[in-house]
This record gives C-alpha cells, sequence and structure tokens, in this order.
C-alpha cells in the first residue's frame, strides 16, 4: 500500500507540477521566435507537427521530435542534450517575422536560446 500511495502521489505531481504559460523568445539579427509552453505529461491528445518554409508547430510534442525532423544539419560534430525529461511535451512554435525561410539552424539556434536543449561539441579523436 506504502508504494502505490508513494506511486500515485509522484504521479499526481508530474502531472500538475507544469508551467503552462506561453513564453516567448527572438533571437536578435535573425527576425526568428520561439513560442513554447509544457503541457501535463498525461495530456490525451495526440502530437501534431506541422512545417512549411517559414513556420514549424508542435502540438503535444517532444523536443525529440523536433530534433528528428532536422534532417539538413551536419549532426556529426554535434551532440543535442534535451534539458528536460525525454517525456516532458511541449507547445511550440518557430517562426520567423518577416516570412522568410526559416532554416534548420535557425531552429536549432531558438531551441537552444529557449533553453529546452543544450548543444555540446563532440570531441573527435584524430
Amino acid at each position: 500500500m506504502y508504494n502505490l500511495v508513494s506511486f500515485i502521489i509522484y504521479l499526481s505531481i508530474l502531472n500538475y507540477s507544469y508551467d503552462d504559460s506561453f513564453a516567448k523568445e527572438c533571437i536578435e539579427n535573425q527576425n526568428t521566435c520561439i513560442e513554447w509552453k509544457q503541457n501535463p505529461i498525461f495530456k490525451s491528445s495526440q502530437s501534431k507537427i506541422e512545417y512549411s518554409e517559414s513556420f514549424l508547430s508542435v502540438s503535444n510534442g517532444r523536443i525529440k521530435n523536433v530534433l528528428d525532423l532536422l534532417t539538413t544539419l551536419d549532426l556529426e560534430n554535434y551532440n543535442y542534450i534535451i534539458v528536460n525529461d525525454l517525456k516532458v511535451k511541449y507547445d511550440i512554435k518557430i517562426y520567423r517575422e518577416d516570412y522568410d525561410k526559416l532554416h534548420d539552424s535557425e531552429i536549432l539556434s531558438s531551441l537552444e536560446k529557449s533553453g529546452l536543449i543544450k548543444t555540446i561539441e563532440k570531441d573527435i579523436e584524430k
């Protein structure tokens, strides 16, 4: 019984200890903005990703889903650390204010500037 009660308390804390307000960060000299909001773990809706030339929208998705979407970056030289738990889901919007093409590097720098991921260089042995 003790373990069951402890587990239920743990799950309820996970579900209700999130920040549901939108945060916004714009990157200077790029006209790129990111808005994000953390969702409860047990939100029942499906994840959805929309991606166009100037806009990326993630509804109830994980950061890993966004990183998997980025295919044109040279990922061999970098490691990306997801700052929060992999199980945390977000609503994320990344867009260009001038409606120009949104590059993968801008998406990556937006995620890093917002504190959702951290980029580190790999130690390359020669």
